[in-house]
């Protein structure tokens, strides 16, 4: 037979030579991920075998593949990495060891042997780690930089797999690491994640079409090693549409090209049909088991020793049908349309026995890792409820892993296959628990009320219906349905046997209704009753709970209980439960000193973990981080992620997104869009105190900025009123800022209001307004040295460790004026700065107000200096001018914000504009031109 794979690429050039440029990038520091995307038979993996052996010899070549009814999470990657690091040694690098425990799912010789069991890390925690493993292994000492990893057949993969893969793509432009993918198109995950990393530049995509004419020819030429006549090739080229696969195997069924097959499945059919018998089945064996076969399962499936298996195979690759049968070798079919092929000729029935006789070889292994290959074979061979349940035990593993994607994936097909309703039960219960952590309330409770009719038909024990009627329960809390969390708490109580977990989702639902000292009580009652020994997840959950109330009135006791679930959740491999801890001490953040890494870690982990909810809440107050920091514009595509994921997964957060972001709208001056985000946000929860009280700090911020002091307080005396309705927002800004307006207009009053509020000592914000209404205050009764003080502490609340800049300059503004009308401090000072913030945010009437009352002081009012012709006749301005300056000078623009007292995000619309002004094509360009006056 002539052979079958053509011994030269053909037709591919262009594709090729954009995977080599990637591939230069990379080794120059500049990753990235190159797809490869297209039809069955395509090329895809000759091209990326094309790029990989001309890579090989110079560096590192990881290939991995997804695999057919394999779900198992990241297959592609433990198998790239087995491999290569099998060559050598692992790298020791740097940083490296703290990621062994996370690497550990994909390297099993760096999982943890002794000590607590391993935690399941979350997947984006996991990719971190890989990318430093990645980063170790393309520098190694002494050689050129760069390694390519290559993932094919994507369009088999586990979800987990494409979420560690986007991450990679996302973070590799800094690395010396060239990602290879292929897969084909269609709809599906596969596609849809690179619809989303093309669009922002994360990938780039390649996409082989059918060869032409002449490249069927030239190919035919090479494949034949001779002329071949026209009338063949142009034969070959219309049977085979030009998929070079089936170009390849019409020209080996008939090399004389006198007597083609009809077309490449005929091929396929009449190389089998000239098989031994033993051969035939052994090939039909492996065409069931997978693309690539192991071979050690065949000699039990078949009933056949091993010398007979390794000679059936031996006689299958002769024939053209597969490859790597020879000692050391993986079976493969030559490509998945051959294996396609192969089981098109098989009659159902006699499908379903080599499928039978294949799952009794693999659960004979007794590897739990091939769960999803088992409940494929199970299906294939007539037991649906088998299948089902064999993949309720996949979706277990991988819920206690902290893979909720996959496992959801692997309960959502057993849900299609289970008949028996005692099977159907058990997938119902499981996908329920998988749904409640993913923090999906609507789906998990419609799951859950089918399963409570189940068990009611089934007459099932006591302890199942009433898990089922908390988990819904608690999927009613995620949704802040208070009333039906309560019903069937107490349906729960009634059934008996109800114990920790009716108490801790009781406790949720009394801190949903702001009874803090009840929700205190029972959370309390079950850490005592789970802590040393156990169970540890609901010991997880009371911390949580303690931790929230704490959170109220002691900030530090609050963190000490989050850090204490975190430590437990890590020491008994509890990935959810960490990973909610994690997020809370963000919350714990957002009130004090305004660091984002531990946010964005739990946005991130969420996000990997599959835990919508927990992703979507976490991403909610990362946003309201970024706004408190004067990264406005940040908050704002925060919240654009944020709002329709509440509004599509119905979470409590849902009217609040809505008032974060007028109040975001609100710290830019937009009146239009902060009013029109108010309203919608009451509309969402017109009963809501917390809601309607950010609604009026809202029309308060406005106000403020128009220097319609009247107004802002009319809104501020409203917002106090909700206040005083719901205790658990006297955290929030409205009271601070209440605080501080009040008491310039009715002077000491406005302090003793507020004297009882359990949040008046809480939050850097408030803190710092209180401090600066007893500055207003004590200046007013003489006490200049009093006033100094207070407004010093408040000064420093505002300012340290992270400035919080809307609330300090509209704040000092105000008290700049009582200062000089009272004699204390240094307004002069205070207002120059103020002046430099309001001009560059673009808030006219407080910068208007600052001049004047400067211009009372006699201070001078400095000006920017004058600005180059050149740059004038682009329209530059002059703090356009100043900012281009320090960009020249190398300055980031965090440190031209500081170097300038502005926003970061102020300084960003300053470097936009000058982009736009000069056409300029970037920063480094704009800094050229800037050094050598090219304008």
């Amino acid at each position: 037979m002539s052979r079958l794979r053509c011994p030269v690429l053909t037709g591919r050039e262009a594709e090729l030579a954009r995977l080599h440029r990637g591939l230069e990038r990379a080794r120059r520091g500049h990753g990235g991920l190159g797809a490869v995307v297209g039809e069955a038979g395509i090329g895809k993996s000759r091209l990326v075998d094309e790029l990989a052996g001309g890579a090989r010899g110079r560096l590192p070549v990881l290939i991995g593949r997804a695999v057919d009814g394999d779900g198992s999470a990241l297959r592609p990657f433990t198998e790239a990495l087995l491999a290569g690091l099998r060559r050598g040694p692992p790298p020791d690098a740097p940083g490296l060891a703290a990621f062994h425990p996370a690497l550990g799912r994909l390297l099993p010789h760096w999982r943890p042997t002794a000590g607590p069991p391993a935690v399941a890390d979350p997947v984006p925690w996991l990719a971190e780690g890989l990318l430093h493993l990645l980063r170790a292994l393309a520098t190694p000492p002494g050689r050129t930089p760069g390694l390519v990893l290559v993932l094919e057949d994507l369009h088999w993969s586990d979800p987990d797999t494409l979420t560690v893969l986007e991450y990679l793509a996302d973070n590799a432009a800094a690395e010396p690491v060239l990602l290879v993918a292929t897969g084909r198109d269609g709809p599906g995950p596969w596609p849809e994640l690179l619809q989303r990393l093309s669009a922002r530049g994360a990938a780039e995509v390649v996409a082989p079409g059918p060869l032409s004419a002449a490249a069927v020819s030239a190919m035919a030429r090479a494949c034949l090693d001779r002329p071949v006549p026209g009338e063949v090739t142009a034969r070959v080229a219309a049977r085979s549409g030009g998929v070079p696969l089936l170009v390849e195997e019409l020209l080996a069924a008939a090399p004389s090209g006198t007597a083609l097959p009809p077309d490449h499945a005929a091929g396929v059919r009449d190389r089998t049909a000239a098989l031994s018998p033993r051969a035939r089945r052994v090939l039909r064996l492996a065409a069931v088991l997978g693309e690539r076969v192991d071979r050690s399962l065949l000699p039990a499936a078949s009933g056949a020793e091993g010398d007979a298996v390794r000679d059936a195979l031996d006689e299958a690759a002769r024939a053209g049908l597969l490859e790597g049968t020879g000692p050391g070798g993986v079976p493969a079919f030559r490509h998945a349309l051959t294996r396609d092929a192969v089981l098109a000729d098989v009659w159902p029935a006699e499908r379903a026995e080599l499928a039978g006789a294949a799952l009794e070889a693999v659960l004979a292994t007794g590897d739990g890792e091939r769960g999803g290959l088992a409940a494929r074979l199970a299906e294939e061979a007539g037991e649906p409820d088998r299948a089902a349940d064999l993949l309720v035990g996949v979706g277990r593993t991988e819920r206690r892993r902290g893979a909720l994607a996959t496992a959801r994936d692997a309960l959502d097909r057993a849900t299609l296959l289970a008949r028996d309703p005692l099977v159907a039960t058990a997938v119902a219960e499981e996908l329920a628990e998988v749904l409640v952590q993913t923090g999906l309330p609507q789906p998990a409770a419609a799951v859950t009320e089918r399963l409570l009719a189940r068990l009611d038909g089934l007459d099932a024990a006591v302890s199942r219906r009433v898990g089922a009627v908390l988990r819904l329960a608690r999927a009613h809390a995620t949704a802040g349905q208070w009333d039906a969390a309560d019903a069937r708490i107490a349906h729960a109580r009634d059934l008996g046997g109800a114990g920790p977990a009716a108490d801790l989702c009781a406790a949720h639902v009394a801190i949903g209704r702001n009874r803090f000292a009840e929700a205190e009580r029972l959370a309390a009652a079950v850490l005592d009753a789970t802590v040393p020994a156990g169970p540890h997840e609901p010991a997880c959950e009371a911390l949580e709970l303690l931790g929230r109330v704490a959170r109220r009135t002691d900030l530090a006791r609050a963190q000490l209980l989050f850090e204490r679930g975190h430590a437990l959740a890590e020491a008994h491999d509890l990935p959810v439960w960490r990973v909610r801890a994690l997020h809370e001490l963000s919350t714990v953040d957002l009130f004090t000193g305004l660091r984002t890494d531990r946010a964005e870690r739990a946005v991130a982990e969420a996000s990997g973990l599959g835990a919508l909810a927990l992703a979507t809440t976490a991403e909610f107050h990362l946003a309201v981080l970024r706004c408190w920091r004067g990264e406005t514009g940040a908050a704002l595509e925060h919240l654009g992620r944020v709002v329709p994921a509440c509004d599509r997964l119905g979470l409590p957060v849902q009217a609040m997104a809505a008032a974060v972001t007028a109040e975001v709208h609100a710290d830019r001056g937009e009146a239009a869009a902060a009013l029109a985000q108010a309203g919608r946000a009451r509309s969402l929860a017109p009963d809501d105190a917390h809601v309607a009280a950010v609604a009026e700090h809202v029309t308060a911020t406005l106000a403020l900025l128009a220097e319609d002091r009247a107004a802002a307080l009319t809104a501020l005396d409203r917002a106090l009123v909700h206040i005083a309705q719901d205790s658990d927002t006297t955290s929030g800004p409205p009271l601070g800022r209440w605080v501080l307006v009040a008491a310039l207009e009715r002077g000491r009053v406005a302090l003793d209001a507020v004297a009882g509020y359990p949040g008046r000592s809480l939050a850097r914000w408030t803190v710092a307004h209180v401090y600066w209404a007893e500055a207003v205050c004590h200046g007013r009764a003489g006490d200049r040295v009093a006033a100094e003080r207070a407004f010093a502490a408040g000064q420093r609340a505002f300012t340290e460790p992270v400035p919080i800049p809307h609330f300090l300059h509209v704040g000092r503004r105000l008290v700049a004026e009582a200062a000089l009308a009272d004699g204390w401090g240094d307004p002069a000072g205070w207002l120059a700065e103020d002046l430099a913030w309001f001009t560059a945010a673009g808030f006219e009437a407080p910068a208007a107000a600052c001049r004047r009352m400067l211009r009372h002081t006699g201070a001078r009012i400095a000006r920017p200096g004058p600005v180059a012709p050149a740059l004038r006749r682009h329209g530059v301005t002059a703090r356009e001018a100043e900012v281009l300056g320090l960009l020249t000078a190398g300055l980031s623009n965090r440190d031209i914000a500081a170097r300038l007292g502005l926003s970061h995000r102020t300084v960003e619309k300053h470097v936009e504009r000058l982009l736009a002004k000069t056409g300029s094509g970037g920063r480094a360009e704009l800094a050229v031109r800037s050094a050598t006056g090219d304008w």
